[in-house]
């Protein structure tokens, strides 16, 4: 990406957005470790932009997808996507601008609708696409059974990546296919369920108005557990979340003890993604479950 970034964002967006003729300003936020994010002010508002290499126009055009399929089949506040595509320098997407709202402001709904859009079901485990999770593929291909999806299409490229760079050995991929066996008499059998994907507090808010506000997304329809595992992995939501989510949808009994069982997914990202110490948290789980 060019070192001119914010120049080049004055002088091409306008061309490439649709409504957009003139930017005013441009102030550079918080957008997560992948992204490059901005408040712009345009003559027609506010947007939220994110920026990456030219060559990621599809990573924008998949989480485009996913957000307005959340938009349209949830209840929960969602970014409207305002365009997306490329430039000579720069592929980027745009969203409408939601102003976070103060502690106060919360009207703690966030557990009922995580419950209502987890109750949305589909045929088969998987989605319509492959998407992403982080800057990572994620594959999607539909299959009725939970455990051979979760395997095949979650667990095992994850592992696969981290063994071919050496952060895994042949002990390693024993254990995990050892796991793989035992997890039928662990998981409990359940319909597929509309997830986020990559629901950690990073990736919710509360807008000013008191409505949940979710972005982000890595969606599939999954086993609703790895929502809530990835919940409870790096912390950031209320006990009342998940007491209100138990009003709505109650989760299987034991439900607590299956949390790092559905994180390995998440955490095997990381390791691909960051190594450290993620290394050794995955290989922990994995021999926790044998």
């Amino acid at each position: 990406m060019k070192a001119n970034l914010q120049e080049s964002i004055f002088n091409s967006l306008p061309s490439h957005l649709k409504n957009v003729s003139e930017i005013q300003s441009l102030q550079k936020v918080s957008g997560g470790d992948i992204n490059e994010a901005f408040r712009v002010e345009t003559n027609i508002g506010t947007i939220f932009l994110k920026v990456n290499d030219v060559d990621k126009e599809d990573f924008f055009k998949k989480e485009t997808s996913g957000l307005n399929h959340l938009n349209e089949n949830t209840l929960f506040r969602v970014p409207k996507v305002l365009g997306y595509g490329k430039t000579d320098s720069y592929s980027f997407l745009a969203l409408e601008w939601i102003e976070r709202g103060t502690e106060n402001s919360q009207e703690k709904s966030f557990g009922h609708l995580l419950a209502k859009m987890h109750h949305q079901s589909s045929d088969f485990f998987g989605w319509a696409e492959n998407n992403y999770i982080g800057l990572l593929p994620q594959f999607n291909n539909q299959n009725r059974d939970w455990i051979e999806f979760f395997v095949t299409k979650r667990l095992e490229p994850q592992f696969k990546s981290g063994f071919d760079a050496r952060w895994f050995d042949s002990a390693d991929a024993k254990n995990l296919n050892k796991l793989y066996r035992e997890l039928p008499n662990i998981i409990p059998v359940e319909k597929p369920s509309l997830i986020h994907g990559d629901l950690w507090s990073g990736n919710y808010m509360f807008d000013q108005n008191g409505a949940s506000v979710i972005y982000d997304p890595a969606p599939s329809f999954s086993h609703r557990e790895m929502d809530i595992g990835m919940m409870h992995l790096f912390g950031g939501f209320s006990d009342k979340v998940f007491e209100d989510y138990h009003e709505e949808y109650p989760l299987e009994i034991n439900w607590k003890n299956r949390l790092h069982i559905h994180n390995l997914y998440p955490i095997l990202v990381h390791v691909n993604l960051f190594q450290g110490g993620y290394i050794q948290q995955a290989k922990k789980i994995i021999k926790d479950f044998l």
